[in-house]
């Protein structure tokens, strides 16, 4: 019983471990002349028997450039990283990233929070463009139709 319990966890140890935590495979960041950035996600599955991990994600990531001129211009001139997952900002502003080689990724707050002010100016017009059509007699549900609802 002993040597079984043993073997299990030796059989967990070597082979489930390692594929278990997804997140510290690698991303290639690509940054973009304009400070955005595009990131690849390898397929690990895709990875042939005879690749080593650094050839498989070699050609994951090339592969992932071709036919992408900006994706190929970042390639060739080296603006791009290797990152993982827990160096990443949070996925839920991703619109607002950006980068540069070295420096990493991070959330454009300039960006995010003007956002957020236009998109609160955007609710406050609607708002007030409701109350007008209210004032003019038209009904919620005719005013729902004007706005496709």
């Amino acid at each position: 019983m002993f040597y079984r319990c043993l073997f299990l966890v030796f059989v967990f140890g070597v082979f489930l471990l390692p594929t278990a935590n997804a997140q510290d495979v690698e991303r290639r960041v690509w940054y973009m002349p304009d400070g955005s950035v595009k990131v690849t996600v390898p397929a690990m599955k895709s990875c042939r028997p005879v690749e080593t991990r650094a050839q498989c994600l070699n050609r994951i990531y090339e592969d992932s450039a071709e036919g992408r001129s900006d994706l190929t211009q970042a390639l060739q001139s080296g603006q791009y990283d290797d990152i993982t997952v827990s160096d990443f900002p949070p996925p839920e502003v991703g619109e607002f990233w950006k980068g540069s080689k070295g420096a990493g990724v991070s959330v454009d707050e300039r960006a995010k929070s003007k956002d957020a002010q236009d998109r609160a100016d955007e609710e406050s017009n609607r708002v007030s463009v409701r109350l007008k059509l209210k004032e003019l007699g038209l009904t919620d549900r005719e005013i729902d139709r004007l706005f496709g609802k």
